[in-house]
């Protein structure tokens, strides 16, 4: 009987395969095609203990016992599984390693050139420490939710029994989204008559700038996309005195 057959990462070794019970001189041989079929003799391996060495494949062995003139007998295969060693790719959001997006919208990460099982993972923390898998993001390619926060995206990749590697860090810098206001009305005359085709001047009380509306044939005035602060507002038309208010 052989024991020690185990599952290992590519490129590693078997610490041992041991026969015991045999009756017999030994000579292991090895197959990478089945437990029946492809087997050749292993050179120098004549011992109860045998080491295999840098196995890049799922490798079979047996061992022929053989005795003077009796007829040679085979031990039962065992497998010794080769799990292929996992490959981290790289990541991007739109080909690139960074991308700055406004709050509230969403990220395309994309992994490419990897060989094994994605786990993505991200952070808001920084792009070394804080982060956590992503519940179900386990494909090449990956939808973030709603971003209000500047957010690190990475992905983990494994195979089998190898040990995980993970991918560069993607940066997705989140910029406040811009915030404006409105501010609409009327222009009427004393006598409370519309006062069509008057020029309204709104001026930001903290910065200065200035803003212009005209108002229409009923009176009405807007002025749109107004950063948020305190406006002075003025009117002027032919024929009428200039009116301020001011805040």
């Amino acid at each position: 009987t052989i024991n020690g057959a185990s599952t290992l990462c590519a490129g590693t070794n078997l610490d041992t395969l041991t026969l015991t019970g045999s009756v017999g001189s030994i000579q292991w041989e090895s197959s990478t095609t089945s437990t029946s079929a492809g087997f050749s003799t292993v050179s120098g391996a004549t011992s109860a203990t045998f080491n295999p060495t840098n196995l890049n494949q799922t490798t079979y062995y047996r061992v022929v016992l053989t005795s003077g003139v009796c007829t040679s007998a085979t031990s039962s295969a065992v497998t010794v599984t080769v799990d292929a060693a996992p490959v981290a790719g790289t990541a991007s959001t739109s080909g690139q390693s960074s991308a700055t997006q406004c709050s509230g919208s969403t990220a395309v990460l994309t992994l490419n050139g990897f060989s094994g099982n994605i786990q993505w993972q991200s952070s808001t923390t920084s792009s070394t420490t804080g982060f956590s898998n992503i519940t179900g993001a386990n494909s090449g390619s990956y939808t973030s939710g709603t971003l209000t926060r500047t957010t690190f995206y990475r992905a983990v990749v494994s195979s089998g029994v190898c040990a995980s590697v993970t991918s560069n860090v993607v940066t997705v810098n989140i910029d406040s989204a811009s915030v404006t206001g409105t501010i609409s009305g009327f222009v009427r005359d004393p006598s409370g008559a519309v006062v069509p085709s008057a020029t309204i001047t709104a001026t930001n009380v903290g910065t200065s700038a200035t803003f212009q509306a005209s108002s229409d044939d009923s009176g009405a005035y807007t002025l749109r996309t107004l950063p948020v602060g305190v406006y002075d507002l003025a009117a002027e038309v032919s024929g009428f005195k200039k009116y301020q208010t001011r805040g």
